[in-house]
């Protein structure tokens, strides 16, 4: 029986294993695996790489992949007070650059710096510990309401969430899509490249098909074709993993609500 890997170890493909195999889909390796035209040396390699990786990203997060979603609470979130806490009229903001109650920006409660997107928000009275209960999404505009002790609703626009507000203190619970971080494996020529890792399991074979087939695109080869259909088969297995899970699983769609302002699915 194997022994299992050390702990804090994930199951990622390295930068060098990737180049690796897409230099032996290009026949770019006579003299050596280090390769020539797609060498760690040569200005574009690295380039065509970080492009291949967020070409497969969006495709993989298009495809719901796991991947992607995560998780986030954030303690404490600020009491909104007048004046704009009398005013329904005026909205408070959670952005990257910090929280705006309408009258004060609070720069030490920010939205994550890989946050897309948010997909779902919760939220919970601060210091209580109670469950969290669901804050609706709003799709055509927050409705102009008097603000209570909850949110009732919540809007992303302009690369922020906006709310009504609240005039309490409030912990959220936020669930996003995240963005992954690219493969930059440092300057050409360092012996240290090859050991960076890509965060997305068993991707090594669509992303070398991927770089392959941007190197090949920018030279006319006839090749194009099979490298097309290899990446997409490729990436179909990746896709597949998480679709046999899901197919275990029975679901029920979110019905249309009118409530308060969350009009929305």
């Amino acid at each position: 029986m194997p022994l299992p890997p050390p702990p804090g170890l994930a199951p990622y493909d390295e930068v060098d294993t990737i180049l690796n195999f897409a230099r032996v889909i290009a026949n770019d390796y006579g003299l050596s695996l280090a390769g020539n035209l797609l060498s760690d040396l040569q200005p574009g390699t690295f380039t065509m790489l970080t492009l291949a990786f967020r070409k497969l990203c969006n495709r993989l997060s298009n495809a719901s992949i796991e991947s992607f979603p995560e998780e986030l609470i954030i303690v404490g979130l600020p009491v909104q007070n007048a004046p704009s806490l009398l005013d329904p009229a005026i909205q408070a903001y959670l952005g990257y650059q910090g929280y705006w109650d309408g009258n004060n920006l609070y720069p030490g409660y920010v939205l994550p710096q890989d946050m897309e997107i948010p997909l779902r928000i919760w939220q919970r009275v601060t210091g209580q510990n109670s469950q969290f209960i669901p804050v609706l999404p709003s799709i055509d505009g927050i409705t102009a309401l008097p603000k209570g002790g909850l949110l009732n609703c919540w809007e992303w626009r302009g690369d922020a969430i906006w709310f009504p507000g609240a005039s309490q203190s409030l912990d959220l619970r936020i669930r996003y899509k995240r963005i992954l971080q690219d493969p930059y494996p440092g300057p050409p020529g360092n012996p240290t490249n090859g050991t960076t890792v890509v965060p997305l399991i068993r991707c090594a074979v669509a992303l070398a098909y991927l770089t392959v087939e941007i190197f090949a695109a920018g030279r006319g080869s006839t090749m194009l074709p099979a490298f097309n259909l290899e990446k997409e088969d490729a990436i179909k297995q990746i896709i597949n993993s998480t679709t046999r899970k899901n197919q275990r699983k029975n679901y029920r769609r979110i019905p249309y609500s009118r409530r308060g302002c969350g009009r929305g699915w």
